[in-house]
């Protein structure tokens, strides 16, 4: 209402009606709402400001650990490929060794039965 009073003193009347008296009371009403309704907007930019903040902060948290995670399953992949191929080259070995005794045994075979043919042809 000062800045009201001023303006009407300012221009020289000391007597307002009170009707007069009202509209600049209901226009200091309206002010002070505009002013409070400024700073209620104010107040929730400010809450969604920090709310927005502190969702990017989250956000930042989670999509570091779930770069952690990640690299732990590329780890996890890496030793599990490690381990399934020494025991893919252990069962390939085995394999060699048994083929590798059977060709020996069926060669050794072989060469009896050779024998035994060239011996019943001389005979």
């Amino acid at each position: 209402m000062d800045q009201f009073t001023l303006v009407s003193a300012s221009a020289g009347e000391q007597n307002i009606t009170p009707g007069e008296q009202r509209i600049l009371a209901l226009m200091e009403q309206g002010h002070q709402r505009i002013e409070q309704r400024i700073e209620r907007i104010e107040q929730r930019l400010e809450d969604l400001t920090a709310k927005v903040d502190h969702e990017i902060g989250a956000s930042k948290m989670r999509d570091r650990q779930l770069a952690i995670d990640i690299q732990g399953v590329r780890e996890e992949i890496q030793h599990q490929e490690t381990r399934l191929m020494a025991r893919f080259d252990h069962q390939l070995n085995v394999l060699r060794k048994d083929f590798g005794e059977r060709f020996d045994q069926l060669e050794t075979r072989l060469g009896v039965v050779e024998l035994l043919v060239q011996q019943s042809r001389r005979a």
